[in-house]
């Protein structure tokens, strides 16, 4: 079922994107285009309509961004406090301001989690969930309101949103049913852990709205902070989040839809497109894929939501058709998706697993001993190391998480390690006990 509006591109927006959710395999799939004045482009698919709620993911950093800056226009705090004088008891370094974390450039490591802090002395760009956690408690001392009610009546109320709230509110059931991608496949999945101790939290990404209700937030931005008579923002302020931007000299956290470059400001990633701004953010969580996207040199605004987090596989290909959605609503070229390209990527998905399944398999069949001292410590001690310790070091992901995201990946490799390690301890055994007398 596709709905959509009398804007004179509807016809081409729904082309592109029935196409691009068909073509890619996900359960449901929703965008919505927004001008200053409202609804110019809407399209449904699958099981999502533009109402259905989804957890945001990441792209629920722009909002808290706005709740951010409604703190500091009434004087609660400064960007410039050092989190420290909110936040004492934490033992975060002196020299990490509130901007630092809004700016991911406070030292934390992407792996921080509530129980596990980790700063570098280094305050360059370094995108991790636990920055905009700490947001969200600054926030909530400063104003002497819980960040998920201020969210609630400083944001969500005024603006009319009926489909916003954050998760553990007791609204859960309301969001639409989740998957993940298991061998390129989707299958339902349960949400995940958002709570208090978790590595994913409301402020940083388990927000939950629909892309109608996305979009709305969006046009008040475009609207300079206004909406409906209402308003959520300053021009300033609203200015502020998306040009007080710092480098992020290519970080993959900033990889996405019109290319791998761009700055980072406040919930927002600043990129260019043939000398034009367009800011975007992408959402990710294991059952749940979301994309923003504001041109405030054009007035358009653009809301992205899909049903289903598939990271290795179909999360890319989402933005990949984000990336196509800005381009057509730009009227910029673009490269629609090739038809059933998430079948063609199963299958070289399938054939990579398999390959490393039987890496792991082929220690118990060959002679390992042919391949030297060296050899032998490569493949029964290294590899498993770099399979397991080495890829959730450079994912920046903790270890439950990896399984949350991609449990297929998340098995066989570690199938493929534990088969590694055993056959290497059963050889060594073996060789020991054939030495005895």
């Amino acid at each position: 079922m596709t709905r959509q509006t009398n804007s004179p591109s509807s016809r081409d927006l729904r082309a592109l994107v029935e196409a691009g959710f068909d073509g890619i395999g996900v359960p449901g799939g929703s965008v919505e285009v927004v001008d200053h004045s409202g609804v110019v482009g809407s399209v449904s698919f699958g099981e999502l309509t533009v109402d259905s709620t989804v957890v945001l993911g990441s792209t629920s950093k722009s909002i808290t961004a706005i709740a951010l800056m409604q703190a500091v226009e009434t004087g609660a705090l400064s960007l410039d406090d050092p989190v420290s004088q909110w936040l004492p008891t934490l033992g975060i370094p002196k020299d990490v301001t509130v901007q630092d974390l809004a700016h991911h450039s406070s030292g934390l490591t992407a792996d921080s989690t509530p129980g596990h802090l980790r700063f570098t002395k280094d305050h360059s760009f370094r995108y991790a969930n636990h920055n905009y956690n700490l947001l969200s408690q600054v926030i909530e001392t400063a104003t002497g309101l819980p960040y998920t009610q201020l969210l609630a009546e400083r944001i969500f109320s005024p603006l009319g949103l009926e489909h916003s709230f954050a998760i553990g509110e007791g609204r859960d059931c309301e969001i639409v049913q989740g998957h993940v991608g298991v061998l390129g496949r989707f299958v339902p999945a349960k949400l995940a852990d958002y709570g208090a101790a978790s590595w994913i939290q409301t402020a940083s990404g388990a927000t939950c709205a629909s892309a109608a209700d996305s979009a709305t937030i969006l046009r008040m931005l475009l609207n300079d902070g206004e909406s409906d008579g209402v308003r959520i923002l300053s021009p300033g302020s609203v200015r502020m989040m998306l040009t007080n931007t710092i480098a992020t000299h290519g970080s993959s956290a900033v990889d996405g839809p019109l290319g791998p470059e761009g700055d980072y400001g406040f919930g927002w990633i600043r990129k260019t497109l043939d000398g034009e701004d367009v800011f975007v953010h992408v959402g990710k969580v294991p059952t749940h894929t979301t994309v923003f996207a504001l041109i405030p040199g054009r007035g358009i605004g653009i809301t992205l939501t899909v049903n289903a987090g598939d990271f290795l596989l179909a999360t890319p290909l989402v933005e990949d058709l984000a990336d196509s959605v800005i381009r057509q609503t730009l009227g910029k070229p673009f490269e629609p998706a090739a038809p059933d390209i998430g079948r063609s990527r199963r299958g070289n998905l399938i054939a990579a697993y398999l390959g490393i399944a039987g890496l792991g398999v082929a220690g118990w069949l060959v002679h390992s001993e042919k391949a030297g001292k060296a050899g032998f410590l490569t493949y029964h001690l290294l590899l498993p190391l770099v399979f397991v310790a080495g890829i959730r070091r450079a994912s920046g992901t903790p270890f439950a998480w990896l399984w949350k995201f991609a449990p297929d990946a998340a098995t066989i490799l570690g199938f493929s390690a534990a088969n590694m390690l055993a056959s290497g301890i059963y050889k060594t055994a073996r060789g020991h006990n054939q030495q005895q007398p």
